[in-house]
């Protein structure tokens, strides 16, 4: 598969699930890398971070950092949890379900 038909059904399969690309929500028109292949001699970003959109709605920043370690610059983000968030109910096994 080419690297346009991959790239295709990422956006699919991102679609079904109704997951967005954190970065590119936030940057819709800035064109930057995270990754430099010196024998292509090419830029890609290929290090994404996908979440739901209620999600990504809380990210306060997002940007690709410098090289260090890894020939792959690292993603930052920053995630605004609110304080008034609603108690996540407690989950019980039903016993049913370990019935035989």
């Amino acid at each position: 598969a080419t690297s346009i038909k991959i790239a295709q059904r990422l956006v699919e399969w991102m679609s079904t699930w109704g997951l967005v690309d954190v970065w590119r929500m936030r940057h819709p028109d800035i064109r930057d890398y995270s990754f430099y292949s010196g024998l292509h001699r090419v830029h890609t970003r290929i290090d994404r971070v996908v979440c739901t959109a209620g999600l990504a709605r809380g990210m306060t920043h997002s940007e690709y950092l410098a090289r260090t370690i890894s020939d792959h610059n690292p993603l930052l983000l920053t995630l605004r949890v609110p304080q008034d968030r609603p108690p996540i109910p407690s989950w019980k096994l039903a016993p049913a379900a370990l019935e035989d």
